[in-house]
């Protein structure tokens, strides 16, 4: 996990903003990639964390949609003789 901060953090302050992050973690499932750490013009502590997605790819083998880890041998096979065109 990354922590951008535009302020200096104290142990405890990194601790309780890694905690509410995993907090709003949970709703989405995702893992944590960054934390971008600011203060706003009063002076307040705001952080924003940033979640991987996870892309799940469908293809479209003789008339099905599946994903690719669900294929058979022969739609695998076919989405392998597959020519790329540019």
């Amino acid at each position: 996990m990354i922590w951008e901060t535009e302020v200096d953090l104290n142990p405890a302050e990194k601790e309780e903003i890694l905690r509410q992050a995993k907090e709003l973690q949970k709703d989405n499932r995702e893992e944590i990639a960054k934390i971008h750490v600011w203060t706003d013009s009063e002076g307040c502590l705001s952080f924003q964390p940033y979640f991987t997605r996870k892309i799940k790819r469908i293809r479209r083998i003789t008339g099905y949609f599946s994903r690719v880890e669900n294929f058979n041998d022969a739609k695998k096979a076919e989405l392998l003789d597959r020519v790329v065109h540019m």
